[in-house]
């Protein structure tokens, strides 16, 4: 059964499609448009997610190498690099600590975590060796799983 949209409800199911976001509440999407790019919730991310209060004990305290995905839950590389990260960091696990961490959670204070380490756009990964960050590892936005994992496998050789 074909049922025509009004030009208000196919805007609401593109942007659900897209992934920016819920629509107005009063718009009703039809049920038949799929999400082309789900939001993850996070407690799928399987990574430890840092906070603006415990970012820098964890960084400093770390007896490994970590690497940060600096992420917002409605950015659509963001979601389309998570489980690429996940993967990664679950076949890494022992040589690598993989951290999360949510750009959205500090916008309010002054003392900005993502301003701290230039992240401008995301997803952005940042390394840390020995607590200090590595500032000519930096990555930004999308990479499929041989760039992200050839640039953590490059990170870890140069973090001795």
């Amino acid at each position: 059964m074909v049922k025509k949209l009004s030009k208000t409800a196919s805007l609401a199911a593109m942007i659900n499609a897209i992934g920016c976001g819920a629509a107005s509440p009063s718009i009703e999407t039809p049920a038949v448009a799929p999400l082309l790019r789900p939001i993850v919730p996070v407690e799928q991310y399987h990574v430890e997610q840092l906070t603006h209060d415990n970012f820098d004990p964890w960084i400093q305290e770390s007896d490994l190498p970590v690497v940060v995905d600096f992420w917002k839950e409605r950015c659509g590389a963001c979601t389309d690099v998570k489980p690429v990260f996940n993967k990664i960091c679950a076949e890494m696990q022992g040589d690598v600590y993989c951290a999360g961490f949510d750009t959205a959670q500090d916008r309010e204070l002054p003392d900005r975590i993502p301003a701290r380490y230039d992240v401008r756009y995301i997803p952005g990964f940042r390394f840390f060796c020995h607590g200090t960050e590595q500032p000519g590892l930096r990555l930004t936005g999308y990479m499929d799983e041989s760039e992200l994992r050839s640039a953590i496998e490059g990170f870890l050789e140069s973090c001795d």
